[in-house]
Order: structure tokens, then C-alpha cells, then sequence
């Protein structure tokens, strides 16, 4: 945000007279936001493989023992029931930020302009 708040359009924004309220949201925000989109879009998968870790520490019973267990057993099927569910999760969380892209940038459609 603070690097978007220093960028030319700013400074013309600012002197043409724009509140600051409008320079901080409709501007900067909505530009400094498509950062924060991306970074977030691998959280979903990312919770699956912490889970991993916060269930063999505290001892409860999910998806990351259930991993940790059918890795150990040599359980093939669920292994790679495992890895498609997680692999579901990357792509939901793909589209997610892509969904979220349209809402933040008017520029970024579905349809083809022409």
C-alpha cells in the first residue's frame, strides 16, 4: 500500500483536488489488493498441509493424521485420494483468486472485449 501511495497517478490524483478517502480506496487499495489476492490464493491448500502438523502435535484425529497414517501403512488409494482432494484445493483456491481479480480490477473480464 505504501508503495502504491507514492506512484504518479496518486500524486495527479492528489492534485486534481480527490479526497483522500477516494485516493486511499478507490485507488491505491484496489491496486495494492491484486497482491494480497495472489498471496492468499495458496492459503487453501496450505491449511490441508499445516493440519499435518497441528494434528501429530496435539494429537487429533483429521485429515493430516489420516495422511500421516496411510503414508506409514503404504496405503496407496488414500494417498492419492489424499492428493486429489489436495490437489481440488489448489485449483479452488485458483479460482477463487480469479474470481476475486474481477471484483478488485475492472479491467479483468470473463468475455472478450473488443
Amino acid at each position: 500500500m505504501i508503495e502504491e501511495l507514492r506512484k504518479e497517478y496518486i500524486r495527479t490524483a492528489r492534485a486534481k483536488g480527490v479526497s483522500e478517502p477516494d485516493i486511499l480506496f478507490r485507488h491505491a487499495f484496489r491496486n495494492s489488493v491484486i497482491t494480497l489476492i495472489t498471496l492468499l490464493s495458496g492459503l487453501l491448500p496450505g491449511l490441508v498441509a499445516g493440519s499435518i502438523i497441528v494434528e501429530q502435535i496435539f494429537g487429533i484425529p483429521g485429515m493430516g493424521s489420516l495422511s500421516i497414517t496411510s503414508l506409514l501403512s503404504r496405503d496407496y488409494p488414500l494417498q492419492m485420494a489424499i492428493f486429489a482432494f489436495a490437489g481440488m484445493l489448489t485449483l479452488a483456491g485458483i479460482l477463487c483468486s480469479d474470481l476475486l481479480y474481477m471484483l478488485a480490477d475492472p479491467r479483468i473480464s470473463l468475455t472478450k472485449k473488443r
